[in-house]
C-alpha cells in the first residue's frame, strides 16, 4: 500500500481497555470486601459502576473500528493490485 499508512494500534488500545476493565472489576471487588456501609454504595453507584459501561463501550467501538480498518486495508491492496 504505497502512499496509505495506518498509524494505529487499535488492537492494542482494546487489549489495554480490556485490562482496566478488568482491574476496574477486581478494584470494586476488593473494595466490597473492605468497605460495606451505605456510602460505600453510594460511592459505587455514582462514581464506579458508570465506568464499566463507558468502557464497555469504547471497547466495543474500537473493536469495530479495527474490523473497518481492516477491510478497508484489504480492498486498497486489492484496489493497488489492479494498477
Amino acid at each position: 500500500m504505497s502512499g496509505v499508512q495506518f498509524s494505529h494500534d487499535l488492537p492494542g488500545s482494546i487489549q489495554r481497555l480490556t485490562r482496566m476493565l478488568n482491574d476496574l472489576r477486581t478494584n470494586i471487588t476488593a473494595l466490597n470486601e473492605t468497605w460495606k456501609d451505605k456510602k460505600s454504595q453510594e460511592f459505587q453507584t455514582e462514581h464506579l459502576l458508570p465506568i464499566e459501561p463507558v468502557i464497555t463501550g469504547a471497547i466495543t467501538s474500537l473493536s469495530d473500528l479495527a474490523e473497518l480498518s481492516g477491510d478497508i486495508q484489504k480492498k486498497l491492496r486489492e484496489a493497488e493490485s489492479m494498477l
